[in-house]
C-alpha cells in the first residue's frame, strides 16, 4: 500500500501539467485611439473616445492555436462618430474586422486573415521570431503564476507576462515562443494592451481549430506594402479633394 502511494505521488505533476495543454483563453484588446490623431486635430480627440476595447478569444493545444475576433452582438454593432462645422467634417466608423491568426507550433507556420479596406488577405508565412528577455519579475493573472519578458526592435517594444503553470509556447496574434502561454501584453507602453478575463482548460469543441481559408494569399511583406500603398493613394486623394481640410483615421486592431 506505502509503495502504491508513492506511484501515485510521482505521477501527479505529470497528471496536472497534460491537463494544461489545452483550452481556451478570453482576452480584452485595448487600443488608444487618441494616437492615431495627430495634436493640431484637437476637435477630433476630443470626440474620440480614448480607447476601443475588442474582444478575442485564443483556442490552444500542444501543437497548434487560433485566436480570433468575437463576434459583437446586434447590440454592440459597429460605432460611428460623427463632427465638424461649415468647413470641416469628421466620420469615423468603428467595425470589427474578422481577424484570425492561425499558427502551427510544431512546423513554426502560421496562417494571418487581415481585413483591410474591406478586402480579406491570407498570410501565408513562417511564425514571427522573437528575441525575448526574462527579467525575473512575477505577477499574478487569473490565479495564475506568470513572468515577464521584454522584446525590442526597430518598431515597437512588447512586454509579455506568460505562465510556466499553462506549458504551450503561444498567445494572442503572433506572438508566443515563450515557455508558458502569454496571459498579458503591452506594446509600445500601452499603446495596445491584451489582456486575459478568462482561463478555460480542457478538451476544445470538435471543430473550432479551422485554418483560415478566406482571402487572398500573400506573404507578411506583401501584405505590409499593400497597406503602405493605399495609405499613401488614400492621402493623396485627400490632398488633391480640394475639399479644404479632412482627415482620415484608419485602425486595425
Amino acid at each position: 500500500m506505502k509503495k502504491l502511494i508513492i506511484i501515485l505521488t510521482a505521477l501527479l505533476p505529470f497528471s496536472v501539467f497534460a491537463q494544461n495543454t489545452e483550452g481556451e483563453v478570453a482576452y480584452d484588446e485595448k487600443v488608444n485611439l487618441h494616437i492615431s490623431v495627430s495634436e493640431e486635430n484637437e476637435q477630433i480627440r476630443a470626440m474620440l473616445p480614448e480607447h476601443q476595447i475588442f474582444k478575442k478569444v485564443l483556442f490552444f493545444n500542444e501543437g497548434e492555436s487560433l485566436y480570433k475576433d468575437v463576434p459583437r452582438s446586434e447590440e454592440e454593432g459597429d460605432q460611428t462618430v460623427e463632427g465638424g462645422d461649415g468647413n470641416f467634417k469628421f466620420v469615423m466608423k468603428m467595425t470589427a474586422p474578422d481577424n484570425k491568426t492561425y499558427k502551427n507550433l510544431a512546423d513554426n507556420k502560421k496562417v494571418d486573415q487581415q481585413e483591410f479596406m474591406g478586402k480579406k488577405f491570407l498570410i501565408v508565412d513562417k511564425t514571427d521570431k522573437y528575441e525575448w528577455k526574462l527579467t525575473g519579475e512575477q505577477k499574478m493573472i487569473l490565479d495564475y503564476p506568470c513572468m515577464r519578458a521584454t522584446y525590442q526592435d526597430t518598431t515597437r517594444e512588447v512586454e509579455a507576462w506568460f505562465t510556466p503553470q499553462i506549458p504551450v509556447s503561444t498567445g494572442p496574434g503572433s506572438y508566443g515562443q515563450l515557455p508558458g502561454l502569454i496571459l498579458e501584453l503591452s506594446i509600445d507602453g500601452g499603446k495596445r494592451t491584451i489582456t486575459a478575463t478568462e482561463v478555460k482548460l480542457g478538451p476544445l469543441e470538435k471543430g473550432v481549430m479551422e485554418k483560415p481559408t478566406n482571402g487572398k494569399k500573400v506573404t507578411q511583406e506583401e501584405f505590409k506594402q499593400i497597406v503602405e500603398e493605399k495609405t499613401k493613394e488614400m492621402q493623396m486623394e485627400m490632398e488633391g479633394s480640394g475639399h479644404g481640410g479632412g482627415t482620415r483615421i484608419i485602425i486595425r486592431n
